[in-house]
C-alpha cells in the first residue's frame, strides 16, 4: 500500500457525541422530536441535506443553507473540545515512517478542516488536504475523483479509511480498497452490511 486516504469526522476525530448534540439542539429549537443515538446512527448520511429532511427539517419553512449555517455555528468551536479517537497520533505517525503518502479527505469546508488539523497538531502527517469550498456536506465522490486522477495514483495501491457506507461508495467510484472503522456516523451493522473490511480499532488499519 503506497497512499492511505482518510476521512476526518468521526474516523480520525471523535466528534458523533458533538454530532448528535448539535443536531438535537437545533431540532429542539423547532419543537421537532429528538434523535436517540442509535437513531442518529441508522440515518446519518451524505449528501447531508438528505440526512436533514429525513429528521425532519423543512427547507420550505428555512432553507438548508441557513440551516447548515446554525449547524456549523454551533458545532465548529465545540470541535476543538472533541477527543481524536485512540490510535490516530501513533498510527499516523506509523504510516509515515514508513513512507505511506497520507491523504485527507473530508465533506468540511477546508477552512475549517485546516483549523482543526492545525489545532491537533495534525498538520504534518498529511500531503494532500482536500475538503469542500462550502459548509453544505455534499458527497465527497466528485471531489475525490478529480483529485485521484489529478495525482494519477494507482487504485490498487490505494486505500481509503472511513466511518460511513458514503466512504465505501468512495472508495468503490475510485476502485480502491476500503476500511471502515466503527464507532463513528454509523451503526457497525450498516457499515458490515456494504461488505467491506469493519475495524474496531484504527490501529489495525495501519497493519492491513
Amino acid at each position: 500500500m503506497k497512499t492511505v486516504i482518510w476521512d476526518f469526522n468521526g474516523t480520525i476525530l471523535d466528534d458523533f457525541p458533538l454530532c448528535l448534540n448539535v443536531i438535537n439542539q437545533m431540532l429542539r429549537r423547532r419543537n421537532l422530536p429528538a434523535l436517540t443515538a442509535d437513531a442518529y446512527l441508522s440515518v446519518f448520511d451524505f449528501p447531508v441535506k438528505n440526512y436533514y429532511a429525513q429528521v425532519g427539517f423543512d427547507f420550505k419553512v428555512e432553507p438548508f443553507p441557513i440551516l447548515a449555517r446554525e449547524y456549523m455555528d454551533l458545532y465548529q468551536p465545540a470541535s476543538f473540545n472533541c477527543q481524536l479517537k485512540p490510535g490516530v497520533p501513533e498510527t499516523l505517525a506509523a504510516l509515515k515512517d514508513n513512507g505511506i503518502q497520507q491523504v485527507l479527505l473530508s465533506a468540511t469546508q477546508k477552512e475549517f478542516l485546516l483549523a482543526q488539523i492545525e489545532h491537533f497538531n495534525l498538520t504534518g502527517y498529511f500531503q494532500a488536504i482536500v475538503g469542500l469550498n462550502d459548509i453544505l456536506g455534499q458527497s465527497k465522490l466528485e471531489m475525490a475523483r478529480g483529485w485521484f486522477a489529478q495525482n494519477s495514483l494507482k487504485p490498487s495501491q490505494t486505500v481509503l479509511v472511513g466511518d460511513t457506507t458514503h466512504d465505501y461508495e468512495v472508495a468503490n467510484a475510485l476502485k480502491c480498497n476500503c476500511i471502515l472503522i466503527s464507532g463513528g456516523h454509523n451503526s457497525s451493522q450498516r457499515l458490515l452490511e456494504t461488505g467491506a473490511c469493519v475495524l474496531t480499532e484504527i490501529a489495525a488499519a495501519a497493519l492491513i
